[in-house]
């Protein structure tokens, strides 16, 4: 005979979490300007899909298209001292004094809803055209002695831009994102809102890029 064991049920410091993570959404949602499927300056789409990890935490695959040069969008992305304005929730970016002639290294400090901590997180950058002509650009996290203070540190992040020209002005971009946010976040808590930050980040991108290139 078989004995089902009943299903493990959530902490009631998850289901707090859960709560927190949802208000925190939908009411970031209601007072969001642009539809999340839509980009207000080209009108073309951008498309997103999950992709499960092994980690259990969901990475994204965010594509779409913009009007613009390489150089430029190279420029915005490159700017860590002003994530601020294009990032979701970024509250500070500031590049550390490490020096490396193929790599940029950066520290970046996140919002998170409150009761959570704010996170921070030590990453390295790493530039370059393949043989295609296409420009990509590869971040990930790293073990650095940095000063976290109040911030709770993320595990991992890893991030992937690939540019590639195409007709009309315009580039087409994949972007690749994964994240574990640390602390006692669950991955099933956390996946219930991924997309809002990567998506966020994106449209303020193609805003900002779009906006020198009218100047």
């Amino acid at each position: 005979m078989i004995t089902k064991l009943p299903a493990k049920k959530p902490s009631m410091k998850h289901l707090f979490l859960i709560a927190t993570l949802l208000f925190s959404f939908l009411s970031a949602d209601a007072h969001c300007v642009y539809s999340s499927s839509s980009n207000p300056l080209t009108n073309n789409k951008l498309k997103v899909k999950r992709v499960p990890t092994k980690s259990g935490f969901d990475a994204l695959i965010i594509t779409f298209e913009i009007k613009s040069d390489v150089e430029t969008f190279k420029e915005v992305i490159s700017d860590v001292s002003n994530y601020h304005t294009w990032v979701y929730n970024c509250l500070e970016s500031k590049p550390m004094s490490r020096k490396d002639k193929t790599k940029r290294y950066y520290i970046s400090k996140i919002d998170f809803p409150s009761p959570m901590k704010d996170r921070i997180f030590a990453a390295e950058s790493t530039q370059y055209y393949d043989e295609f002509g296409k420009f990509i650009s590869i971040s990930r996290s790293i073990t650095e002695e940095i000063d976290h203070g109040d911030f709770e540190p993320f595990d991992d992040i890893n991030a992937k831009w690939q540019v590639q020209k195409i007709a009309n002005g315009k580039l087409s971009v994949e972007y690749y994102v994964s994240s574990q946010p640390g602390g006692s976040i669950p991955s099933y808590v956390y996946n219930l809102g991924v997309e809002k930050g990567p998506v966020n980040s994106v449209k303020s991108l193609i805003k900002r890029v779009e906006g020198l290139n009218n100047k």
